[in-house]
């Protein structure tokens, strides 16, 4: 007789908190004490996981950019040359970027058939 699945709980708020502060799958399979592929089939059978910890994810990384605004705020200057750096374009150099850089150019399979034919007959891409 095959080995049933342990019927071990998770708690909502508990997978929430470990998602904001950005813990992998594999951490929060852990501290729950099962494998990521437990945590992968609970996230897809109960929506209400994966939001948690969607949510989690999404007021983790505003929690530090809300952090990083009041550092830079407080005087602290690492924090505002970094988000010149990040936000601004600033380089070491001192010059803002004025232009965005050309993006490459795209895989094959984001092409659409149009795409596609106008390059087949050289006619442009």
């Amino acid at each position: 007789m095959a080995e049933t699945e342990p019927r071990l709980r998770m708690n909502i708020e508990t997978l929430r908190d470990l998602a904001r502060i950005q813990c992998t799958d594999e951490e929060i399979a852990a501290e729950f004490g099962f494998t990521p592929d437990v945590l992968r089939k609970r996230l897809a059978a109960r929506q209400c996981y994966a939001d948690a910890i969607a949510r989690g994810r999404r007021e983790g990384l505003v929690a530090l950019r809300r952090m990083l605004w009041q550092s830079a705020a407080d005087g602290d200057a690492k924090m505002v040359l970094m988000l010149c750096k990040n936000l601004l374009g600033y380089s070491d150099k001192g010059e803002p970027r004025t232009e965005k850089p050309e993006p490459g150019p795209r895989p094959t399979e984001e092409l659409t058939d149009d795409e596609l034919a106008r390059i087949a007959s050289g006619s442009g891409g």
